[in-house]
């Protein structure tokens, strides 16, 4: 109501006028507004899930009780820009952004962040915005809300982490599980199951495409089984198989076991079950039965024990050999071969050796059931668990008995042998002795007569007796050195030498005999050092025995002599060649010129002449002095003959 007071001219009043307004509508609405507020305000004080409002420019100027509660900030903490100090790091960037994005293009706004609180605490929120808009189609602020979903995502975590470990344990085990709608013919499978077949998203999972991974020997028999067996008559699937795996064609072994569901008409409708790869079990279980066999089949007795030494298992060379069957020894101790023949040191120390660990072996003399004793090579090991623990021991034994007999008549043999040799030796000595004597006095004879006779050809006749005797004279004494060399060792005699002049003065010895077959020396004596202290009789020996060799076997050729020194892990050694342009030495013959009495050419058509000594002899004296001698040779090409000696070199 509105209202005029009219005065006179003395100031007082003479009437007062007035008008009068309905304002019942207005006063209904603002009832009505002061209501709905009200609503309002008890919807958002005490709404389940968090409220807020922004301004335009995004600051935070509403909070209801639930938001602080959920953030645990109060509503002071919160307004403006405050509330972002409380979200996680990890979140505040992609929060923003999300924000940013939302503001720029007024839009809503869904995001999934966490608040980080004063305690450590985290707490997981949904939040949703939606733009506040004018009559003019203006953003004016946002409102929106957040819900608490931690324990939504502690499930999805605790879910998560339970299909990684069931990933991870199938992984292990090599082991995919499978659906199998059989309605529809599809299955569906784990991630293992993929990596086990070797197929990827696009492979076709259906019955063709199980069947076809399924090795082509086993294909039939699978299918056969899976639809008569399984489907028809309700039972488990549970078989082994074989697959080839799509991806590499590789074969693996596969154990699947599968159960069936029913509809309330009995009708199977679904498959579930899992694959292993079993592989790996199967090559143990292959490699165990061949060991199986092994033993079974074996030539030699095994027998395991326990660890108190009770017999658990024999092979059946074990009864063939002691006499005893399987069920007379299970249970017994090995002591039932027992002989009385070895003393109880022998027992102690083998029992004190496997416990430690260790293996023993040694011979053993035992008795069979018939009470004939018998000889044993044996070997006893102990068998340990993964902690370390002796659980059984195993002991492998060989019948050595006729080997023994063997290696007595062997020795035997030897001794005769060596006893036959001696005699030999002796026998060489002194028929050497007896007949070099009396061939002396036919050497001396021979030059007297080749030089007073004048007849020509009694001249020859005379000649001829000289170079026959020579030449016995010759075979005499090599006789005579190998017998000195087989029953006793070189006397050295260590002497200070001149190595480039022994080798030059005993070449230069066969330079005219070499002339005879039209073959030349070259000798190159180039050892640097000085003198070295040997025994010169042996060198000599050596040396001569190598190049008479040479010059007999090379004609129309070059021999050469060379010497140098050589430094082998820091030793000084002196190294002498003897190389050679003539006939050679075949491959298969080299081993044996070694030996005693042996040549390349051998037999009564043998092509050249000598006793097959003179390198017997040459070998023996190489080793008195501690060396090596290495040929090379190829049949008509010629042969180089290496000699090595480490040197000690003389002070003078």
């Amino acid at each position: 109501m509105g209202k005029i007071i009219e005065y006179d001219d003395q100031k007082k009043p003479l009437r007062m006028l007035g008008t009068h307004t309905d304002i019942t509508e207005r006063k209904q609405m603002e009832t009505e507004l002061k209501e709905s507020e009200l609503r309002y305000r008890i919807l958002t004080e005490y709404s389940p899930v968090g409220i807020f409002r922004t301004d335009s420019s995004g600051g935070t100027v509403y909070v209801n009780p639930r938001w602080c509660e959920i953030s645990k900030l109060s509503f002071k903490e919160a307004v403006g820009d405050g509330w972002l100090n409380a979200v996680h790091p990890e979140d505040k960037n992609m929060l923003i952004e999300g924000w940013k994005k939302a503001a720029s293009e007024a839009i809503s706004s869904k995001e999934e962040y966490r608040f980080l609180h004063k305690d450590g605490t985290v707490t997981w929120v949904l939040g949703y915005a939606v733009p506040l808009k004018n009559d003019l189609g203006s953003v004016i602020g946002y409102i929106g809300t957040i819900t608490d979903i931690t324990k939504r995502k502690e499930s999805e975590e605790a879910l998560r982490l339970s299909e990684a470990k069931l990933n991870e344990s199938q992984k292990v085990a090599r082991l995919g599980h499978y659906n199998f709608d059989i309605a529809t013919g599809i299955w569906t499978n784990s991630r293992m199951l993929d990596e086990l077949f070797g197929i990827d998203k696009s492979f076709t999972r259906d019955i063709a495409g199980w069947t076809g991974l399924i090795h082509p020997d086993d294909r039939v028999q699978m299918h056969n089984h899976f639809q008569n067996h399984v489907l028809t008559q309700k039972n488990k699937f549970d078989k082994e198989y074989r697959i080839i795996r799509h991806s590499d064609k590789k074969e693996i072994w596969v154990h699947e076991i599968g159960d069936l569901e029913f509809d309330t008409e009995g009708k199977p409708i679904e498959m579930f079950g899992t694959v292993q790869d079993i592989t790996y079990s199967k090559r143990i279980e292959e490699t165990l039965r061949k060991l199986s066999q092994v033993v079974e089949q074996s030539n030699v007795s095994i027998m395991i024990t326990d660890k108190e030494g009770r017999i658990e298992y024999i092979n059946p060379k074990y009864s063939e050999v002691s006499g005893y069957s399987f069920e007379e020894v299970v249970g017994q101790n090995p002591r039932i071969l027992k002989s009385g023949n070895h003393s109880n040191e022998l027992y102690k120390e083998m029992w004190n050796t496997i416990l430690s660990g260790k293996n023993w072996q040694g011979e053993m003399n035992n008795r069979k059931k018939s009470g004939e004793l018998f000889w044993e090579w044996v070997v006893i090991s102990p068998i340990v668990n993964k902690a370390g623990s002796i659980t059984h021991f195993v002991a492998i034994k060989e019948d050595v008995t006729d080997k023994k007999k063997m290696i007595e008549e062997l020795i035997k043999a030897k001794e005769n042998a060596e006893e036959m040799n001696k005699v030999k030796s002796y026998f060489f000595a002194s028929m050497s002795h007896e007949l070099r004597t009396p061939f002396v006095g036919i050497l001396g004879f021979a030059e007297l007569l080749e030089e007073t006779l004048t007849n020509s050809e009694e001249k020859e006749f005379a000649s001829q007796i000289l170079k026959s005797s020579k030449r016995l004279i010759q075979t005499l004494n090599k006789i005579l050195d190998i017998s000195l060399l087989e029953s006793t060792e070189p006397v050295l005699n260590l002497t200070d030498l001149d190595v480039n002049e022994l080798i030059t003065e005993t070449g230069e010895m066969f330079v005219q005999y070499a002339k005879v077959n039209n073959t030349a020396i070259n000798i190159k004596a180039e050892f640097a050092g000085g003198k070295i202290i040997s025994d010169k009789k042996l060198l000599e020996a050596i040396l001569s025995n190598l190049v008479n060799n040479a010059v007999k076997f090379t004609h129309n050729g070059i021999i050469e002599i060379t010497s140098k020194k050589n430094t082998v892990d820091e030793t000084d050694h002196l190294e002498i060649k003897v190389a050679d342009t003539g006939i050679g030495i075949p491959k298969e013959k080299q081993a044996i010129i070694w030996q005693e009495f042996r040549q390349v050419s051998e037999g009564y058509n043998r092509s050249f002449e000598g006793t097959g000594l003179g390198l017997t002899i040459t070998k023996k004296y190489i080793d008195a002095l501690s060396g090596k001698i290495h040929l090379e040779s190829e049949e008509g090409k010629g042969s180089v003959f290496t000699v090595e000696f480490p040197v000690t070199f003389s002070k003078i």
